[in-house]
C-alpha cells in the first residue's frame, strides 16, 4: 500500500498535466488580459470592448486590467513573469516591438520590494511572447488647432523646409510608436522637425492648445471626435486614399500628396512562449469568433477601424513584426 500511494500521486499528476496541455479543462476560471497603456487611452476603450465580446465564446470572463508605465516594460515584465497557462494574456501594438528591454533600476526596486524575482536580463519581446491573432490596424492623422497659421499639410511642409527643426510634433513616449509615425513621415517629406513627448495625448492635445507644439498626432479612433467638436483640423491622413467619412472627406492622403508614407497602429494579442498548443487556439478561435461577430462588427464600424481590415493569425503576423521591427531599427538608428 505505501509503495501504491507515490504510485497515485504520479498517476494523477500525469493526468493532470495531461489535461492542462491537451487544453481539454481550459478555461476553468477568468482571464487576465493585460492592457499596456492607462485608461481611457485608444488601446484601452479598443481592448475593453474587444474582450466583452471574446469572452462569450471563450466561455469565461476576460478580465482587463492597466498596467502601464516605463514605455509599456511594466506590462511586459508583469505577463513574462505569469505561468505560461493561456490565463494572462497581453494587448500589443507597433511600441511592444521596441520594448525589448533591461528592467529599470526604479523597478527593480519595487519588484524587490513587493518580493517579487528581479529581472536582469534584457526581455526581448518577440523571443518570449507568441503571436495569436492581429485583429485591428488603426490609421494615424495630423492635425492643428482651428487657428493654426497652416491651413494646409503643404503649407507646413514648406514652412518645415525653410526652417529645420523649428516646427513640433507632440505624441505619446519618447521612442515609442508617436516618434517612429513622426520620424518615418519627416524621412519621406524631406523635412525635419523636432519630436516633443508627452504622458497621454491627452497631454499632447493640451500643449497644442496652448500652442507649445505646431502639430498633434493620434489614431482615428482618437482623432475623429476632436473633429466633430470643431478643436481640431485635419492636414493629412496617413493612407493610401482620402477616407470616405465625415470630417475627412477634404483631408488629404500622404500618398495622394506623394509622401511615401502610411504606417498607422496595429492591436492584436499574445501568450507568454510556452503556452500549450491546444490552449493557444482556443485563445485564437474565440478571438476570431469575436472579430466576426456582430458587436464588433458595429463597433468598428462605428469607430472607423474597419478601413483597414488586415487580420492575421501565428505566424503569418510574426513575419509581419520582423519587417516593421527592421523599419523600426533603422529609424531610431
Amino acid at each position: 500500500m505505501k509503495r501504491l500511494v507515490p504510485l497515485l500521486l504520479c498517476a494523477c499528476l500525469f493526468l493532470s498535466l495531461a489535461s492542462s496541455a491537451s487544453g481539454r479543462d481550459y478555461p476553468a476560471r477568468p482571464v487576465q488580459l493585460v492592457i499596456p497603456f492607462s485608461a481611457g487611452n485608444a488601446s484601452d476603450i479598443f481592448a475593453r470592448h474587444y474582450a466583452g465580446i471574446a469572452s462569450k465564446y471563450l466561455g469565461q470572463a476576460i478580465q482587463c486590467s492597466n498596467i502601464s508605465g516605463n514605455f509599456t516594460q511594466e506590462a511586459v515584465a508583469y505577463v513574462y513573469e505569469q505561468p505560461a497557462d493561456g490565463y494572462t494574456l497581453l494587448e500589443v501594438t507597433p511600441t511592444l516591438l521596441l520594448s525589448e528591454f533591461r528592467l529599470s533600476s526604479d523597478a527593480a526596486k519595487k519588484r524587490e520590494a513587493a518580493g517579487k524575482p528581479i529581472i536582469t536580463d534584457t526581455i526581448f519581446f518577440r523571443d518570449e511572447f507568441v503571436p495569436l491573432l492581429k485583429v485591428q490596424s488603426d490609421i494615424q492623422l495630423f492635425g492643428v488647432v482651428a487657428d493654426s497659421p497652416f491651413k494646409t499639410i503643404e503649407a507646413l511642409i514648406t514652412h518645415a523646409r525653410e526652417n529645420p527643426g523649428k516646427v513640433t510634433i507632440g505624441g505619446i513616449s519618447p521612442g515609442g510608436l508617436d516618434e517612429f509615425i513622426a520620424r518615418g513621415f519627416a524621412e519621406a517629406a524631406g523635412i525635419q522637425w523636432k519630436y516633443v513627448p508627452f504622458a497621454s495625448s491627452d497631454k499632447a492635445l493640451e500643449a497644442l492648445k496652448k500652442g507649445e507644439i505646431d502639430v498633434y498626432q493620434d489614431k482615428m479612433l482618437r482623432f475623429l471626435p476632436l473633429l466633430e467638436t470643431n478643436e481640431m483640423t485635419a492636414l493629412v491622413v496617413l493612407h493610401d486614399e482620402r477616407i470616405d467619412v465625415d470630417y475627412l472627406r477634404d483631408c488629404p492622403s500622404s500618398t495622394e500628396k506623394g509622401i511615401a508614407f502610411t504606417r498607422g497602429s496595429w492591436r492584436g494579442f499574445v501568450v507568454k512562449k510556452g503556452t500549450p498548443p491546444a490552449i493557444k487556439a482556443k485563445l485564437i478561435d474565440s478571438l476570431k469568433k469575436a472579430y466576426e461577430d456582430p458587436a464588433y462588427v458595429a463597433l468598428a464600424k462605428r469607430y472607423k477601424i474597419d478601413i483597414r481590415s488586415h487580420m492575421l493569425e501565428g505566424e503569418a503576423w510574426r513575419t509581419e513584426w520582423d519587417a516593421e521591427y527592421a523599419v523600426m531599427n533603422r529609424l531610431f538608428e
